[in-house]
């Protein structure tokens, strides 16, 4: 569970910039909905694999954004996002 914490957490610290998917806020959004989900779901693998799945096609989308943005530009869309 603390390596998908981690990964959302990740997400999350790295901003993405809108390319035609989803955008940072979007990705935001997605971060905290998925940690809360994971925190609800306490030790349960299967549950935490399912709530993985789940957000697994959007993660993928909001990691490939936020591997070219610098932590300034992520610090910028986080703040606008809010």
């Amino acid at each position: 569970m603390k390596k998908v914490l981690l990964s959302v957490a990740v997400l999350a610290a790295f901003g993405m910039a809108s390319c035609g998917g989803p955008d940072y806020c979007d990705c935001l959004n997605m971060t905290e909905d998925m940690a809360k989900e994971m925190k609800d779901a306490g030790d349960d693998a299967d549950k935490q694999k399912e709530i993985a799945e789940k957000y697994k096609e959007k993660g993928e989308e909001c990691a490939e954004m936020a591997k070219d943005m610098s932590e300034e530009d992520a610090k910028k869309a986080m703040e606008d996002c809010k």
